[in-house]
């Protein structure tokens, strides 16, 4: 089921589809390859500040790599949520919602500075 909105044409977005299986939307990014076939990487709505870029592995697709720290803070600013809440609900309803091989990666930024 597709979703009309107000995106823009520079975010080369070609819908936002509600998942019924997952209970949220995704939106679905369409690049062009090299080779001229459609890649779709899916896209978490409403954490576009929280993105690093395109995350790549061999003999995966592409996928869109998030900064685990931004998710956070966003749902603490956006969404009036306590640190504890946003936390729990980036690990419950974000991290662990798999939607096939192309479903986003969340990166955690804030322990690459430190020592092992």
């Amino acid at each position: 089921m597709s979703i009309k909105s107000d995106i823009t044409p520079d975010d080369n977005l070609l819908e936002i589809v509600f998942d019924q299986e997952h209970g949220h939307k995704v939106r679905r990014k369409i690049r062009k390859s090299q080779d001229d076939e459609e890649s779709e990487m899916l896209v978490a709505d409403g954490l576009d500040q929280a993105i690093l870029g395109v995350a790549y592995r061999a003999g995966s697709d592409p996928v869109m790599a998030y900064d685990i720290s931004k998710i956070i803070k966003i749902l603490m600013e956006r969404d009036g949520m306590s640190r504890e809440e946003a936390v729990e609900f980036y690990e419950f309803n974000i991290e662990q919602a798999y939607m096939g091989n192309r479903t986003p990666c969340y990166i955690d930024t804030e322990r690459l500075g430190e020592e092992t």
